[in-house]
């Protein structure tokens, strides 16, 4: 099994980025076989089947746990302020998502260009930070946008100055 050329964080014209797995031509699917005789690896000096097939898994186990896309975002009220971006992709260092106040009170709209990142709906978090009591959800998704809706202290949505990271995750 072949891995593909292209970055799978980033994916190619026609294919969606994605996550690499360890079942999947991504990695080498498991697939890696030692040479026997003369050609076999020197333990130590050369890569074995064995170290390929853990570092796979290992890959497969940490991007499960790392978001594809986060996002720290300051509202102060009336306007955005996008503090940090850190993606899989590099899509996001010339076009970062896009925040818009939506006209309901206390949620925020998260757009992105489609096919920057992993397509799964569900696997998106947002945090607040953790002074200001505020908390938030994610209130909808689809492709290429995430709403958000923000909570004061007391449980009522607001449109109070906030600072909040989105994580999504993908698949």
């Amino acid at each position: 099994m072949t891995a593909p050329s292209h970055c799978v964080l980033e994916g190619t014209v026609g294919v969606s980025p994605r996550r690499p797995l360890t079942n999947s031509a991504d990695t080498g699917g498991l697939n890696f076989q030692d040479a026997v005789g003369e050609k076999a690896p020197i333990p130590d000096v050369h890569p074995s089947a064995l170290d390929f097939k853990q570092m796979e898994m290992l890959l497969a186990r940490v991007f499960i746990n790392i978001p594809a896309l986060s996002v720290d975002v300051t509202w102060n009220g009336s306007s955005y302020l996008v503090e940090h971006v850190r993606a899989f992709s590099t899509f996001f260092e010339s076009t970062p998502p896009a925040f818009a106040k939506s006209g309901t009170v206390g949620v925020h709209n998260v757009t992105w260009t489609t096919g920057n990142l992993p397509s799964k709906n569900g696997n998106a978090r947002v945090v607040c930070g953790v002074a200001t009591g505020f908390t938030a959800e994610v209130t909808a998704e689809s492709a290429g946008a995430i709403s958000v809706k923000v909570y004061d202290p007391t449980g009522t949505p607001s449109n109070a100055s906030i600072e909040f990271t989105l994580n999504i995750f993908g698949e």
